[in-house]
């Protein structure tokens, strides 16, 4: 479908640019007629870019439908339903403007839905979702994956959910292959949200998370080695503070961990460890 020659979508978004903003009927309307069309071509997929980007407190309807449209878009355009390689990330800043950071969270939820419909995506994207994430969770009270409010600076249950789904699913392997940049951006999560109600969830993905990652970067899983002894020393202290949820962390590690290089002593002296 030719949305220039389609008369009543080009009235309908006109006048969603003079109101600046989907009402529920009007979205409706777009999802009738664009998939009767059929697949979601690069017309229309522009077509719906444009006007989630040239509005503002959209109906719900409208969020649901532009994420469910992308998401088709993208898979069709692909041509495949296999975990995103490299490509596919510049694919993806081709045909939504990405960038160096997500200005819209229905962009972040769109992004989220392609990553979690090809089920694995390279470090790339997975550490661009976290950032966007953290971006949005110190800016915005807009929920990411549920629809219950949530408290800017705070980790919700939608966020964890987000954010558990980004390490474990969008790695393909479970988060075992979990990088050192998403295990960074669980430290500045975790430092951006530190002495706030984040919901109970949070911690225990945290440090099993980050056990995860230190446990299965070397050569023997049940030692810490001094590499990743340092670097973990040096996430811990970065902000300077006594964190609860990085003592957990510790806490777990020495549970769990046979051998852990002396380069952590002090750190767990520094928790009563």
């Amino acid at each position: 479908m030719d949305i220039s020659t389609n008369a009543n979508l080009r009235e309908l978004a006109e006048r969603v640019r003079a109101n600046g903003s989907i009402t529920e009927e009007e979205a409706m309307t777009m999802r009738r007629t664009i998939y009767m069309a059929g697949d979601i071509g690069r017309n229309q997929a522009q077509f719906l870019i444009d006007l989630n980007r040239d509005t503002s407190g959209n109906h719900p309807a409208w969020d649901d439908f532009y994420i469910q449209a992308m998401t088709d878009h993208f898979f069709w355009y692909r041509e495949q339903d296999s975990p995103l390689r490299q490509e596919d990330a510049k694919l993806l800043n081709d045909l939504f403007g990405f960038g160096d950071g997500l200005q819209d969270p229905v962009q972040l939820r769109v992004l989220l839905s392609i990553m979690f419909h090809a089920k694995g995506a390279p470090e790339l994207l997975r550490v661009f979702a976290l950032k966007s994430i953290k971006y949005w969770i110190q800016r915005s009270d807009s929920p990411i994956l549920s629809t219950a409010p949530r408290q800017i600076g705070t980790l919700s249950a939608g966020d964890v959910e987000a954010i558990r789904k980004v390490i474990y699913d969008g790695d393909g392997g479970g988060g075992v292959t979990m990088g050192r940049g998403e295990a960074e951006m669980l430290f500045e999560l975790e430092d951006a949200t530190a002495g706030r109600e984040n919901h109970p969830d949070w911690r225990p993905l945290f440090f099993k998370a980050l056990t995860m990652h230190l446990v299965f970067s070397g050569m023997d899983h049940d030692r810490i080695e001094a590499g990743d002894a340092a670097w973990l020393a040096e996430q811990i202290r970065a902000d300077g503070s006594r964190d609860e949820t990085e003592r957990a962390l510790l806490s777990h590690l020495k549970a769990e961990v046979e051998r852990i290089h002396s380069t952590l002593d002090p750190v767990f002296a520094k928790f009563g460890l």
